[in-house]
């Protein structure tokens, strides 16, 4: 079994682009020479309609492959992509919305995992305040910060981590995530439990 994490980045059709590079790969192989038969997409969003808009997208995208499913987030799908020549492969389909309960990016599951920690949660709620106290008064300061929403949800995270561990400041933010034991938190587990169906599909 091979496995891919693909990370595409944040542009209106990049997800689209990538799942089509996937279904086509798997289109070109014979099943013997190996297919992606697992498919998770997780995304980020701003709002319910963003999310909403996004999946019609994916839908599009599948149909073109002649997979018509009514895809849609926390559900795992089992279903079939035709290869051409009368053979087809079993696929799943699992969509993975980065938080599941509310509209945000990875940062936001994750500062909402570090609060579950009584001696976080207050640092977590401060480092929020910080952020938002900021944005009220953008004007006060150079319009080069805090000037994209994906600066504005990383934020808090990162004055999180700048109070919490500021000897580790300058060590570069993959070693400080590293530092920390995420698999000790509910927030986390619950996300990537998700993937668990995956073992369960009998495929």
């Amino acid at each position: 079994m091979r496995s891919l994490i693909w990370a595409v980045g944040g542009h209106d059709d990049c997800f689209e682009r990538a799942l089509e590079k996937v279904l086509y790969q798997n289109k070109i192989n014979s099943p013997t020479n190996g297919v992606y038969s697992r498919i998770c997409i997780v995304t980020d969003h701003d709002s319910n309609e963003e999310l909403v808009n996004f999946w019609k997208r994916i839908n599009q995208c599948l149909a073109n492959y002649g997979i018509e499913i009514g895809f849609q987030e926390a559900e795992c799908i089992s279903t079939f992509q035709d290869i051409g020549f009368g053979q087809r492969i079993p696929i799943s389909l699992l969509g993975l919305p980065v938080p599941l309960t509310e509209s945000g990016a990875l940062e936001t599951l994750l500062l909402n995992a570090l609060s579950e920690d009584a001696g976080n949660s207050y640092i977590v709620e401060k480092s929020r305040d910080v952020v938002r106290d900021l944005l009220d008064n953008i004007d006060k300061f150079s319009d080069s910060y805090l000037s994209t929403r994906r600066e504005q949800i990383k934020a808090p995270l990162a004055v999180f981590l700048g109070v919490t561990v500021p000897e580790r400041t300058f060590d570069g933010m993959k070693k400080m995530m590293e530092s920390i034991p995420w698999d000790n938190y509910q927030a986390i587990r619950e996300m990537f439990a998700a993937f668990d169906v995956f073992k369960e599909d009998g495929m």
